[in-house]
């Protein structure tokens, strides 16, 4: 794996966001760090697996993706996913 000039692993679905304190509580954030850790090669209880396949499952139903826009109070949204641009579970930051 890659990591970036912050350290993070490529594999790691918010290397591109610098998560506010006030988010880093959230369902979504939870999910995207349990995703992270399940790509770094960490073993997760399987209860964690079951609630993230699931997650992972509706988003591809809805055809969605995670955005995150720091400077709102929610933090995270569900958009619509890009077709050919945002290929996994992040919107794709824009470069």
């Amino acid at each position: 794996m890659t990591q970036d000039e912050r350290g993070t692993s490529a594999a790691d679905p918010l290397a591109h966001w610098d998560i506010r304190d006030e988010h880093a509580a959230s369902y979504i954030h939870a999910r995207l760090s349990q995703l992270a850790m399940r790509r770094a090669g960490v073993e997760l209880e399987d209860e964690q697996n079951v609630l993230l396949d699931n997650w992972i499952s509706g988003l591809r139903e809805a055809g969605a993706v995670v955005d995150y826009r720091p400077e709102t109070r929610e933090g995270f949204f569900l958009v619509y996913a890009r077709e050919g641009i945002d290929t996994d579970v992040v919107r794709r930051a824009d470069r």
